[in-house]
This record gives C-alpha cells, structure tokens and sequence, in this order.
C-alpha cells in the first residue's frame, strides 16, 4: 500500500518494504526473528513513528533484509536499514536499538563470520552518543567494523536514513562502503 506517512517522512516508499513486513490498520508490523527462524515478537510502526513491542522477546531477535550477501550490515532501525540496503544492495539486519546490536551479533557471529559492519547512527546530539559508543564497544571486543554517518555541524539527523537523503544514496553508499 503506497503512501504510508511514516515511510513518506522517511523519504521511503511501502512498495520497497522486504517480503515479511506488512501494513496492519494504520501501522507497518515489523517481525522479530532469533537465528532459528521462529518469531518471537512484532515491532509495530504508527503512521506518526511510534515505535511498540509486544510483551515478550527481543534480546538477540532480528529482522533480516536480503542482498547480495558480500558485507552483511547490522543497523539499529527499519528505516535506516532500508537505506543502507538500497545504498550498498547489501544484506541488513535491523537490531532495533543499539543495546540489540552486540545480541544479534553474537547470535550471527557464526553465520556471518567476517562480513559483519555495523552501520551504527551517530547519536551525536543525545549525551553520550549511544549510537557510537555501543558500535565501538562491539568492534573492540567482537572485531567487527563499523561506520557512522559523516555529519556536518550545522546538519540535523543521527543515522544513514537521515544522510542519504542530504547527500544522496551515492554519497552514502560510499561512506558506507568505505
């Protein structure tokens, strides 16, 4: 269904959305998988972007958007993960927070050995810039890179969702690839 406000905001179109993502009501229903397959949980998405779980599990649970498989591309939200996949036609999991990242990356360690980035937002307004300190934590004890958007003081935005559309998809493709 095109023209979800969320999407529209976010500079995406619903036609664009991976297979398993669907639209319930007014929201866009997101399901939370572990490595096995099975689903454990649903993140539902409002048309204004309120973002809500059901009761139940999302440690270590994950969305995975398919690509080409080369890098394999952990990103914290959906948006942002639509962005990096049609940047880079990458391989996405979509961890939900930064606190999920270094879960689902021990989780995927085995599956994904070496191809794993984090393509983590950079939280540079929010004290503490979570974004960055969760991915340079996860580099530093898994040994598994990361890249942040390259902001300009004066832009607004904190992930690859909100850079693509200031500098284009080129331009993050090879910020990201770099």
């Amino acid at each position: 269904k095109p023209g979800h406000p969320y999407l529209q905001r976010k500079g995406l179109e619903f036609g664009a959305l991976p297979e398993g993502i669907a639209q319930i009501g007014g929201d866009i229903v997101v399901p939370l998988y572990d490595v096995h397959g099975q689903i454990w949980n649903r993140q539902s998405i409002s048309p204004t972007g309120e973002k809500r779980f059901l009761p139940g599990r999302k440690r270590e649970c994950f969305f995975e958007i398919h690509g080409d498989g080369r890098n394999v591309y952990l990103v914290e939200g959906l948006a942002t993960g639509l962005s990096v996949q049609q940047a880079t036609g990458a391989t996405v999991v979509v961890c939900f927070d930064c606190g999920n990242l270094r879960p689902v990356a021990s989780a995927l360690a085995s599956r994904y050995a070496g191809r794993m980035v984090i393509a983590a937002d950079n939280d540079r307004k929010t004290q503490g810039n979570p974004g960055v300190r969760s991915a340079a934590a996860i580099s530093e004890e898994m040994e598994i890179p990361f890249v942040t958007p390259p902001f300009s003081d004066g832009e607004d935005g904190s992930d690859w969702n909100d850079y693509a559309p200031l500098h284009g998809i080129e331009a993050a493709a090879d910020e990201i690839g770099r």
